[in-house]
């Protein structure tokens, strides 16, 4: 195996100071993914089954998956974003080694070509779900600023923060529009 240092990835993450245990499953989330990869949740859930010696549901495979993110710092590894869609062109899910001591530097293989593409769409995937969800908490906060029961400055508040939900949804689109 080939490794490069990719420079801006990392991306945060980690527990800070939290007591950490290892996930019992973490090691079989590896074995499912590295180093060829896997296309969706269900095969990554087979193959930990396999692995792990039991079912594993997709469920599970999440939450693992989502463990391991959280504690990426502590693993040494993680797992980027991956495309959302079901026909995503590029949608992967990869192992990405981290540096414990440099949260804005990864480490990943350069025998897997696609592996820049694949962090690209994922967190541009990912990046674009964050600019949906906040329009449409612009939008819950505008209507709920009408509520008869708050007071004026309770308004005054709700339309304040709803103004910046989307302007914070707006600004992550023309970033987004850049990197597409």
């Amino acid at each position: 195996m080939t490794l490069r240092l990719i420079e801006g990835g990392g991306g945060g993450g980690g527990a800070g100071g939290v007591f950490f245990t290892p996930h019992p499953l973490a090691d079989h989330l590896w074995n499912a993914i590295y180093p060829r990869g896997a296309k969706s949740l269900a095969t990554v859930a087979a193959r930990m089954s396999r692995s792990a010696g039991i079912e594993i549901s997709e469920a599970t495979a999440r939450a693992v998956i989502s463990h391991v993110r959280v504690h990426c710092f502590e693993y040494g590894w993680g797992v980027p974003p991956v495309e959302k869609g079901r026909y995503g062109i590029n949608r992967k899910y990869i192992v990405e080694l981290v540096d414990p001591n440099d949260p804005d530097t990864s480490i990943s293989e350069s025998d897997s070509g696609d592996h820049l593409i694949v962090v690209q769409r994922g967190t541009i995937s990912t990046a674009r779900t964050l600019a949906t969800m906040g329009t449409n908490a612009s939008n819950a906060l505008e209507i709920f600023s009408n509520a008869p029961q708050l007071t004026l400055a309770e308004k005054r508040q709700f339309r304040k923060a709803a103004s910046m939900f989307g302007a914070a949804a707006d600004m992550v689109r023309e970033v987004i529009a850049r990197l597409a």
